[in-house]
């Protein structure tokens, strides 16, 4: 298991100033939804049919509780919320939903996970790519 870098020469991003070479991460590739229900059915011992229909309906319960204003905790994954952007009003009785520019998913790892990834990489081999 490793995982890909290339070697990419950028400004520094405090200054802008002083190119400098910096380390870019390189995607070994997109895992789908049918990649991971495969995966889980093997350990699990269901279906594959089975498990994706659940991550499915778990997609959907996800978006149906964020637009009603929850948090959302998966499990030991984190915690998806919404973050709302917008311009702002001189006194609190000028500002109302028309101000609101945009809405951000916002995603924050689970202490476990993060645990889990940063121990995951003892002993993971880096390797540069062209």
């Amino acid at each position: 298991m490793a995982i890909l870098y290339r070697k990419v020469k950028r400004a520094d991003p405090r200054t802008g100033l002083d190119e400098k070479f910096y380390v870019q991460r390189v995607s070994t590739g997109l895992v789908d939804t049918h990649e991971i229900a495969l995966e889980m059915a093997r350990l699990a011992g269901q279906s594959c049919g089975t498990i994706e229909g659940l991550l499915h309906d778990i997609n959907a319960c996800v978006v149906d509780l964020l637009l009603q204003g929850y948090k959302v905790r998966l499990a030991d994954v984190g915690i998806v919320g919404l973050r709302l952007h917008g311009g702002g009003a001189d006194v609190e009785d000028a500002y109302g939903p028309e101000l609101v520019r945009h809405v951000q998913l916002q995603f924050e790892p689970s202490a476990k996970l993060k645990r889990a990834v940063n121990d995951g990489l003892n002993g993971v081999e880096f390797k540069e790519v062209e």
